[in-house]
């Protein structure tokens, strides 16, 4: 398995990823709201085996299909669980990454509503075809960078944006703390009570604290299992907070239906 930190995804053979994918960076308008923006070309339709990871961040995904002229254009809530695809007949996938954090203040619905769901475009925002010029998608008139910029200059023409400080202050505490497991401590670090966290990560992010900590754990035995001299799985359990390599195995089933060792085998 090739791990792309940069998706967030598993993808089952190493070369197609680095061939198929360009990546893009937001404007400086664009990088309040957006990490980065990809595109996946897969016009030979090959079927490419990927695992779409439990992630905190929403996408908006547009998908060109092989035998259709026409789009989708989907808003992907934040993912508890992982799944399978495999990416056949998608000619060409553009993928907009949002910042973890923004779904709510962008959209103005709790993220939670959407967590797990893929939600049309239209049913959320005032969405005209004509708005992103669709026509430019299909006809290739236009670089792919600048189909990025235009799908993000619509969404910050519909959009405004104000950061929650506090979701901001819990993102990087648990991403800069060793030990992620204590909800209660990291709520009483930042101030808060703990029912005031779990209400405005579940608005603004889509998932509980404990299931932020959950996929961030997750998360972390994958970039440790992939470093060149990469760790056992009970190394990997231990480093990561787990209590052992049975719950690091349960844990793995839960999220994504299969156990460290069928996944990287």
């Amino acid at each position: 398995m090739f791990y792309d930190a940069v998706m967030h995804e598993l993808w089952g053979a190493s070369n197609l990823p680095r061939e198929g994918k360009k990546l893009f960076s937001p404007s400086n308008s664009g990088s309040c709201i957006f990490e980065n923006y990809f595109l996946v070309d897969n016009e030979s339709n090959i079927s490419i085996p990927v695992y779409i990871l439990p992630d905190l961040s929403a996408h908006l995904i547009i998908h060109e299909f092989i035998h259709d002229e026409k789009l989708s254009l989907n808003i992907i809530g934040p993912r508890s669980k992982g799944f399978l695809i495999n990416r056949k007949n998608r000619k060409r996938t553009f993928i907009a990454r949002f910042k973890p954090g923004v779904l709510f203040s962008i959209l103005g619905i709790p993220a939670n509503e959407i967590k797990d769901l893929s939600i049309p475009l239209e049913s959320i925002i005032n969405f005209k075809p004509e708005n992103i010029h669709l026509q430019y998608f299909l006809k290739n008139e236009i670089s792919v960078e600048q189909l990025f910029y235009k799908v993000e200059q619509l969404i910050l023409n519909y959009f405004s944006q104000k950061n929650n400080s506090y979701i901001l202050c819990f993102l990087k505490e648990i991403k800069n703390s060793k030990s992620i497991d204590n909800v209660h401590q990291t709520a009483q670090k930042m101030g808060i009570s703990n029912r005031h966290l779990q209400k405005i990560c579940n608005k603004h992010i889509g998932l509980t604290p404990k299931e932020i900590l959950r996929v961030e754990r997750f998360t972390r035995t994958i970039i440790n299992r992939i470093k060149p001299n990469h760790y056992n799985w009970t190394d990997i359990a231990h480093i990561t907070g787990y209590t052992d390599q049975s719950h690091l195995i349960a844990e793995y089933q839960q999220l994504i239906g299969r156990t460290p060792f069928q996944l990287f085998s």
